[in-house]
This record gives C-alpha cells, sequence and structure tokens, in this order.
C-alpha cells in the first residue's frame, strides 16, 4: 500500500510539472505575439509616414523638372506658398499650381490670368505640409511634411531653356 502511495505521489507531482512547463510555454508565446504585434504596428506606422514623403516629394519633382527655369516661380497665394510652373500651349499661356490646402497636396491648372482659387485644386496626395523657396535663381527647395509633423525635403537645380534646345 505504501508503495503505491509513494507511486501515486510521484505521479502527482509529474502532472503538475508537465502543467506547469505547458503554462510557462503559453505565456511566453502570449508575450511573443504581443511583442510582435507592436513591432508590426511600429513598422506599419513608418511604412505609411515614408509613402507620404516619398510619393509627395517624388510627384513635385516630377512636375519641377517637366519645365525650364524661366517657366518655375514660387508665389504667395490664399494656400500660402505656391509653385506656379507657366506653359505655352498652341499659343496660349497655361498655369499650373502646386500648392498645399486642407491637409493635402493640390494641383490646379488654368488659363493664365484666371483667378486663383485654392478650393477648385485636385487634391493629389494627403500629408502635413508643403512648402517651397529659392535658394537661388535656378534652385527650387522642397519639403513635404507627414503627419505626425517630420519634414523630408529636397532642392533641385532647374534645367534652363537655353540648355534644353
Amino acid at each position: 500500500m505504501r508503495r503505491q502511495q509513494k507511486f501515486s505521489q510521484a505521479h502527482s507531482f509529474e502532472s503538475v510539472f508537465v502543467l506547469l512547463l505547458i503554462s510557462v510555454l503559453a505565456i511566453c508565446t502570449l508575450f511573443v505575439v504581443v511583442f510582435g504585434a507592436r513591432v508590426y504596428g511600429s513598422v506599419v506606422k513608418s511604412a505609411d509616414a515614408n509613402f507620404v514623403t516619398r510619393t509627395g516629394l517624388s510627384y513635385v519633382a516630377n512636375k519641377i523638372r517637366c519645365y525650364d527655369a524661366d517657366q518655375l516661380s514660387v508665389i504667395n497665394t490664399e494656400a500660402g506658398k505656391t509653385l506656379r510652373a507657366e506653359e505655352n500651349i498652341g499659343g496660349d499661356i497655361y498655369d499650373t499650381y502646386l500648392y498645399y490646402y486642407n491637409g493635402s497636396i493640390y494641383e490646379l491648372p488654368a488659363a493664365a490670368g484666371q483667378s486663383f482659387k485654392a478650393a477648385d485644386g485636385t487634391e493629389i496626395l494627403k500629408c502635413g505640409g508643403l512648402d517651397f523657396s529659392m535658394p537661388s535663381p535656378d534652385a527650387i527647395k522642397v519639403s513635404v511634411t507627414d503627419a505626425s509633423g517630420k519634414p523630408s525635403g529636397l532642392t533641385l537645380t532647374m534645367r534652363s531653356a537655353s540648355k534644353s534646345s
């Protein structure tokens, strides 16, 4: 009888040990999943912010590259600093405006001399801000701010009308 009691106690200890080991494994697995979810969330947030700044900068840079230096200017409008690109199409002059308005980058093509209304433009990309400056007559500095307020920028040297012919 004593032998059976010792066997039962040893078997009970083994069962408790196995259950304890499985519980520790389950808790560790839960911690790994929670930690992984936090890391994934921060990676997605960072990727979204990078998408906004890279796409915004790329869009504006490609627009600037389409024009000669004498066709581009930075002007002040109701939307703030605005990039104006002037173009001659079939003898008619047209302006294309790029600007920040209501939390987005906007573009507005218009006939030269037509009044500028920021609300008339087409929304291109939501972002935290867009800024233009001209550090020299042949360069434009562009800055795009993401939703968290982090700015990214680039400076482009504009091509000259006399060199592009």
